[in-house]
């Protein structure tokens, strides 16, 4: 049906229903037979029933494993299963360490070259707001105001 004879027999509608054309392709979207477009990228299909179903996880296999199809799980080089090795857990925190410091692993805790414990430098706390200075003034702790450059 071209469009024209489609928009003819909507307009033809709302007035026998005394509705405006509007109102008639709402009408007309909310029937079930109506299809709705999808928003976002479109999904995979699904996988038909009659197909066999792989249980074989998402991502890369762990290091030196492969899969078996046949088995449905992972095999080591020696064809046993892959078993994870399981690490030792430490509390050493994620990141750089502070300068002049190394990681004592029997203590759990950064330690200074000359062998005392490492201390976290306490921050002073200021009231200066946030953000840039207003043009052609600096911040003066003593007064906890902006003063002019002079």
């Amino acid at each position: 049906m071209a469009f024209n004879t489609a928009f003819a027999a909507i307009n033809t509608y709302a007035h026998e229903q005394g509705i405006t054309f509007a109102e008639a392709l709402d009408s007309m979207k909310q029937h079930p037979d109506y299809s709705k477009p999808k928003r976002g990228r479109p999904r995979k299909e699904h996988p038909k029933e009659n197909s066999p179903v792989s249980k074989r996880p998402r991502g890369r296999p762990p290091a030196g494993a492969t899969w078996s199809g046949e088995l449905q799980k992972f095999l080591a080089a020696d064809g046993k299963e892959f078993q994870k090795v399981l690490t030792h857990p430490t509390t050493r925190r994620r990141g750089r360490t502070p300068k002049g410091t190394t990681w004592d692993e029997d203590r759990q805790i950064f330690v200074n070259k000359d062998g005392t414990d490492h201390q976290k430098a306490a921050r002073v706390h200021s009231n200066r707001p946030r953000g840039r200075p207003p043009a052609g003034k600096l911040w003066d702790d003593d007064t906890q105001t902006y003063v002019d450059i002079q």
